[in-house]
Parts: structure tokens; sequence; C-alpha cells
């Protein structure tokens, strides 16, 4: 037994040295498929790692908390005490247009902390005097370090007075924490576009009061490590305690609010006091007639006073999590896609990398009859014989295992990560060895490679040895249908005749060379059609579905709806206004829940046709706003929470309850739309507080103008471009594309490696089929054109079998990429199956260039006499 296992070893490195291009096709395809497998499956583990340990670093806040009234130290320091609260520390913010190099532009303002958000110096140094700042890496360059820049005038008073400078050195710039991505948020006045942030030392602020209060749980927590602050368990621990840091939040807001209204009836009442002296002391001057009238107005100013405490409104308490940060969930959202990509496409790939490996396992074992037949007549067992096969497989499977998996979890993250780089301030990637997937890899890999060669062994050596070693007679020729269509089959040449007679001829040949190249060619039409799914998402929303271009927060207590509605309309380049009621609400259903929706009311009779294309997601079916109370919910809302027509579903705003109406297409974000008369009934009187505005046909300089226009009307607050959005999305997929075109290059490599496999084996096996044809006086223009004709016709009919499988396999990748935030229309373009087809024709095109070579060498006599 032991010289029996030596010999299959030696035959098995024979092998291995005779058939290099089969064993080196092995190893490629095995290294390719587990590669690409492993590396999507850790891209999202090391990217969250990385921004996990960024975090970390400095401290991103867990829990963010406003209040219309602001918060004193003290309040600070309660909120550090609530249970399971780490540490607290407040911050003062503002939005202040500054001049820059002679450019106004919108800043956000902050107070450079200590302990919590904590931002990273990218260059220059930290402000050592109240004049200098730090300023955000992206907005400014490091030419910039040393230059001044000055509170514009364009500020109100208001805003002015909130900064204790008005000239700011620039010293170093930072990355910032709350800023995570490229996204910097809207601003509220001026365009509506924010041109950075800056830090400043907190002494700058003339407040003594803070904006908000940024909270952090316990940073040695099991939840909070780096590779899961995405996970459920982090969401579960900030749940666990959000209720209680809300409640401490609003009793610290409620006992300002008392004590400012205590400071106003006080004040009121000294002022009544003073009046009340004063006239005392004048009605020794004047008649009593006098001191009745003084009295009088004492008291009017007294009520007066007492009407403005009663005027000052309840404090209203957010609290903001990670998940309400714009950076934070877009990352989360793009993480989530590749994910979802790495939970079925690599399938895909494994699959087909271990038929074509078994494919050419069982193709190496049919030819080696001979020697099988021979080593079983001296005595050989089944087991040395399976042996030498075994070596030969598994030792090509575990290196490409080996090659794939540490050169796939290393460079592929990286790959992804150099485009979404551009997008995100993280530090970079570190390699994570992931011990499972290594083990199931090896194991799926190992055991399917090894278990289909030990299947093809098995069904060989059920034969007898007499009849192994006699060669296999050549499979009778027959007429193919074709024949049958004379008028056709007579104007075919010779070498067309046989070209097809041969590709029917030989029926499992055809059929593995259609399932491997047709699957190769179906995973490059996937990843084409992925892209197309994906690539026109921002154009889907914002001109198919939000037709409109700006919008406007308006304040009505400045001005009537009906003065600023005139004004807005009176600008240049504005066609159309529609006023409408907004609100952001968490929404639940007994599936699930869903936060930041928005919700727009409209007058019962508005024409939303110019601002909103509102079609049925089922049927196609134009929509209006519903009259029966229900509302129109956008389509991935509703699938989210399980909702159909007629379906009641639940929403924060006094824990009421709405019924659905239609679903309504829609790609980027979730929306309710309704009526006014529908908002009253469950808000109350509510006047609205927003305007869509439509101003088509303008450039982006232009429509920036008319936004700053617009922000300085005295009833506008804010202004939102909806380009601007358009922008961010098309950011976040121009780096998935990036994505896909890494996906569609492996595609076609393995694509490449399997129609040079099967090629190859083609010609190996029909080596005296060739010899023959040569003897027969065939040129080698001929010859080639005999063989690789055929090679040429079935990679197109197999490109052709790939479409329909690649659309199939389309779709079930695209229903696995779930995100809250985005719903996508899958669609394979005609262009991406003709790519698709085109680049499988080449492929076979290069293999054939390549095998001219194998022809040229395959020896007339030699190959004639194998067989003895």
């Amino acid at each position: 037994m032991v010289r029996q296992g030596k010999t299959a070893g030696k035959l098995a490195r024979r092998s291995i040295l005779t058939q290099k291009k089969r064993y080196f096709a092995i190893l490629l395809i095995v290294l390719l498929s587990v590669g690409f497998l492993s590396g999507l499956k850790v891209t999202k583990e090391q990217m969250w790692d990385a921004a996990g340990r960024y975090l970390a670093a400095e401290n991103m806040y867990d829990y963010r908390i406003y209040s219309t009234l602001d918060f004193s130290e003290d309040d600070i320091k309660e909120l550090g005490k609530v249970s399971g609260i780490y540490d607290a520390e407040g911050e003062k913010t503002a939005d202040v247009i500054f001049d820059f190099v002679g450019t106004g532009k919108d800043y956000q303002v902050l107070s450079l902390p200590e302990r919590i958000n904590i931002p990273s110096l990218y260059a220059g140094r930290l402000p050592e005097k109240d004049t200098e700042c730090l300023a955000d890496h992206r907005a400014f360059s490091e030419d910039d370090i040393g230059k001044t820049i000055t509170v514009s005038a364009d500020n109100d008073a208001d805003t002015r007075d909130l900064l204790a400078n008005e000239e700011y050195t620039i010293v170093g710039l930072v990355n910032s924490p709350l800023f995570l991505s490229s996204d910097r948020g809207s601003a509220s006045g001026g365009t509506g576009e924010r041109g950075g942030y800056l830090y400043l030392p907190a002494d700058n602020f003339t407040s003594d009061y803070y904006t908000g209060a940024d909270l952090v749980l316990n940073p040695d927590s099991a939840e909070k490590a780096p590779d899961g602050i995405f996970g459920e368990k982090y969401e579960d621990l900030v749940e666990k305690y959000q209720e209680k840091v809300e409640k401490e939040a609003k009793a610290l807001s409620q006992s300002r609010y008392e004590s400012i209204l205590s400071r106003i009836k006080e004040a009121a009442a000294a002022a009544a006091q003073g009046a009340s002296s004063q006239a005392s002391v004048s009605g020794l001057a004047v008649s009593e007639e006098a001191a009745g009238k003084e009295s009088a107005a004492s008291a009017e100013e007294m009520a007066a006073s007492e009407d403005v405490g009663s005027a000052v409104e309840e404090p209203k308490v957010y609290v903001l999590t990670r998940d309400e940060n714009a950076g934070y969930v877009s990352f989360e959202n793009d993480t989530s896609i590749i994910h979802s990509i790495a939970n079925i496409f690599p399938l895909f790939f494994i699959v087909i990398a271990l038929l074509v490996c078994v494919t050419t396992m069982l193709r190496m074992v049919e030819e080696e009859r001979g020697q099988i037949g021979t080593l079983k007549a001296l005595g050989y067992s089944e087991t040395a014989i399976m042996g030498k096969y075994l070596r030969y497989a598994l030792s090509a499977a575990i290196l490409g295992w080996a090659g794939g998996f540490f050169v796939g979890t290393y460079f592929l993250p990286r790959g992804f990560w150099a485009a979404y780089s551009t997008l995100y301030d993280f530090i970079g990637l570190r390699y994570i060895f992931d011990e499972k997937l290594a083990v199931v890899t090896l194991l799926v890999t190992a055991l399917s490679i090894g278990l289909g060669t030990l299947a093809a062994c098995a069904r060989v050596l059920r034969e007898t040895p007499a009849s192994l070693i006699r060669p296999k007679s050549a499979k009778p020729g027959r007429r193919i249908l074709l024949e049958y269509c004379t008028p056709v089959w007579k104007r075919l040449s010779f070498l067309r005749k046989a070209t097809l007679r041969n590709m029917l001829r030989y029926k499992i040949r055809m059929l593995m060379m259609l399932a491997g190249i047709g699957c190769s060619g179906a995973l490059v039409v996937t990843a084409f059609g992925v892209r197309d799914s994906m690539a026109h998402i921002g154009s889907q929303q914002y001109d198919g579905v939000q037709i409109y271009q700006l919008e406007c927060t308006i304040d009505t207590d400045q001005m009537s709806l009906a003065d600023i509605v005139k004004e807005v309309r009176e600008e240049e380049g504005i066609t159309k206004v529609l006023p409408s009621f907004s609100k952001v609400l968490d929404v639940s259903s007994k599936e699930a829940a869903m936060s930041s929706v928005s919700l727009y009311a409209f007058e019962n009779d508005a024409d939303l046709s110019d601002f909103w294309n509102l079609s049925d997601a089922s049927d196609g079916e134009k929509l209006s706003l519903p009259e029966d109370g229900s509302v129109l919910v956008s389509r991935r809302l509703s699938e989210k929470l399980g909702l159909s027509e007629g379906t009641k579903f639940r929403i924060s705003e006094g824990d009421q309850t709405i019924q659905a109406g239609p679903a309504f297409v829609n790609y980027i974000g979730n929306f309710i739309l309704t009526s006014q008369k529908t908002a009253e009934a469950l808000f109350g009187e509510e006047s609205p507080n927003t305007l869509l505005v439509c101003a088509k046909n303008l450039s982006a300089e232009q429509e920036g103008s008319l936004a700053e226009k617009l922000g300085k009307l005295d009833g506008v607050s804010g202004i939102t471009r909806l380009s601007e959005s358009r922008i961010k999305v098309d950011r976040s997929v121009a780096c998935l594309n990036y994505i896909i075109w890494l996906i569609i290059a492996f595609a076609g490599a393995l694509s490449f490696i399997v129609i040079f496999n099967l090629t190859n084996i083609n010609l190996e096996e029909r080596s005296r089929e060739i010899a023959t044809v040569e003897v027969l006086g065939f040129t080698p223009g001929e010859v080639r054109f005999y063989v690789l004709r055929e090679n040429l016709v079935l990679s197109f009919f197999a490109g052709l079998l790939g479409i329909p499988l690649g659309i199939l396999c389309t779709h079930a990748v695209m229903k696995r990429i779930l995100l809250d935030t985005m719903t996508f229309h899958i669609v394979v373009r005609p262009l991406s199956c003709v790519l698709s087809l085109l680049i499988t024709v080449l492929f076979a095109a290069i293999v054939n260039v390549l095998m001219r070579r194998q022809i040229r060498r395959i020896h007339m006599a030699e190959s004639l006499k194998a067989v003895e």
C-alpha cells in the first residue's frame, strides 16, 4: 500500500507537469472565486472596523440633545449623572456667513470640544488664542493655513452678536466625527448650501448657554466594539438608556422654562410695584384724576408683562442618536449594499467555478481511461488510483484557496475603500482574519472538488481493466435536425457542416461548454444589471418623482402666507409655488418601525402635477391625494411596514393611527402625502410651513443665486436645494459604480479562464481527430477553422443563454439589497446584454488566437498512435 501510494503521488506530480494548463486553470478558477467571495464578505467587516476605531478615538456621541431653551452648565452636569451615561459635554453652534478670499459662504461654527466629538488634526496646529480657529479640511486647503476669515456683514445682528470677534486666523485643518462623509448638511440661510465647518475656542461664543448636549455611553462596553457599532447589540444598548436620557432632558428643560416664567413674573411684579410707588409720589403734585390714570397705566403694564410670560412657548426637546447623523447613516447604507451583494453574488461565482473544476476532473479521468485500466491490471487498488486524482485536484484547489483567500481578503476591501475614501474621512483599513470564513471556504472548495473527483473516478473504476485499456470507440455520426432542411443544408460549406455535426455529435461536451460559458456570461450580465439598477437612481427620483427644485421653510409669524407666496413668485426664474405643511415623523406597524419619515400636506384641491409625479407602485396608474382621510405612502415605506391599501399604521405624534392609501413609486427617502384636511384631523390647525418651488431650466449658478435671494426674504427661514441632494446621491452611486466595475472585471476574468480551460480540454481530447484532419490534407488554416469555429459558435450561443440567466440573477441580487431610505428599479438594459455577449465572444476569439500554437504543436504520427 505504501508503494502504491508513492506511485500515485509520482503519477500525480507527473500529471501536473504534463497537464500544466489544466492544473493552473483549476488553480486560477478557485483563486478567483474564493478571492472574490472572501474579499466581498470581509469588506463590510473591515470598513465597520475602520469606522469603529475612528469613532472610538474621537469619542463620537451616542446621544445628542437639543432644547429650544438651550442648556446651562448645571444641566450638562445633571445629564452626565443619568444612569448608563459615562460622560456629557455641552456644545455651542451657529450658522454664520464668513467672507474668505472675496467670497461669502455659510459655515457651521462649533465650539472646540475637550472630551466628546474631538476633531482629529489633519494639518497645522490647535488654536492657542481666541482669534484662531480650525477649519474643515474638505472646504480649505493647507495653503489656507495662516489666512484670515471674517464674519460677513450679510449676517443679521443677532448672528453677529453670537461671536466675540470679527476675524479669525485659520491655524489648522481637521476631520470631525460629526461630519463622517463629504455631506456637510444644509444651512439655515443663504443659498441653503453649507460651505463647511469651523471650530472656535468656546470663549468666542458670547452666550453662557449651550445649544446642545453630547452624551456618551461606556466606551469599554462590548456593544461599542469597533466592528459592532452598526450592529443590533449597539442599537439595543442605545435604546436601553434613551428613554431615561429623554426624561431627564425634558425635566431639565421644563425646570428652565419655569425658572424663566418665574423671572418674568418677578420682573412684572417689580415693574408694577415701581409704578405704584411712582404714582404715590406723583400724587403729591398732581390731581387725583392724574393719579388714577397713572394707576391704570401700571395695571396695563403688569398685564402686558404677564402676557409676555404666557407667550413663552413650552420647551421642545430632541434626543438624537447616531442614526440621525447623515454621514453615519450614509456609511451604514453603503456598507449594507456591499454586504447584500456579498451575500448572494459570490455564491454564483463559487458554484460556477466548482462546476467547471469538477467538469475538468471528470474529463481528465475519462481521457486517462487507459492508464487507469493499466493500473488496475497491475493490481493497484481503487484507493491508490483515486489518490492520484485527488492529489492532482486537491493540490490545485488548496493552493488556489490559499492564494484567493489571503489575496482577496487583503486587496479587495482596499480596492473598494479606494472608492469610498473619497466620501468618508476615516482612518485606513486594517487586515482582519476571519477564521470561520477561512474554514468554510476551504471545506466547501475541498469537499466539492474532492467529491466530484471521487465520483468521476468511481464511474470509470466500475469498468473492467480490459474495457478501460481498449480505446473507447468514437460516437457514430448522425443526421442533425438542420439536415432535414435541405435548402439551407445544401448551401453550407463542408467545414460548416462538419462544425455543426461535431457540436451535436458530442452532446455532453456541448452541454458542458454551454453551461460553463453561459453561467460565466450570466455573471457579467448580472454585474451590468446591478449597475443599471443603481446608476440612475438620482435622475429617477429628482427628474421623475420630485420634479420641483427648491423647498423654502417659511415663518408665517413674521409675514402672512399670501405675502410670502407673492414675494417668492415675483423672483425671476420661478414658475410655480405650492404651499404645504411638512413634518418629520416616526411611524410603526405590527411588522416594523421607521424613523424620519417626511409628511407633506397640501390643500385638498392642490394640483401636484408640476411638483410630484405620483404613480401607483403596483400598476403605474396616476395618483391624486385621497379624500377619504387616508394617505399616500412611498413604496419602500409600504414594503417595510407591510402596508396595503386600507391598512392602518401608527405615527409618533400623539400616538395616533393613519389609514394607508395606495403606495406610490419613490426611490430615495420615505414620504407620506396627504390633504390639509387629513393633517388638521391629526395635528390640529396647522398653517403651511413649507413652499415647494419650481424653477426649471436654470443652471447650477442661477439656481444658487435664486436660492440666496429667497433666503434673504423676511418670511423665509431656510432653503433646501434638491440638486444638492442629487449630487450627494450621485457621489455615492459613483462609488458603487467603481465596485460594480470591479465585479465586472472579476466576472470577465472568470469567464475568460472558463473558456480557456474548456477549449484547452476540447483540443486535448480531440488531438487524434485533429491529426486525422491534417493527414487528410487540410491546410493549417482549415484545421484551425475546423476546430476553433466550433468553440466560437458555442461561445456565442452560451452567451445568449447567459442573458436570461443573468437577468434572473440580477433580480435575485437586487431583491437582497434592502435599505430603509432607498429602493431600486430593477432593470437590465439591452446595451448591457449586448456588451455581455460581446465580452463572451471576444474572450472566445482571444482564446482561439492563443490556441493556434497548441494546434500547430500537435504531432500527427504521435497523436494517431497514442492509443497504442
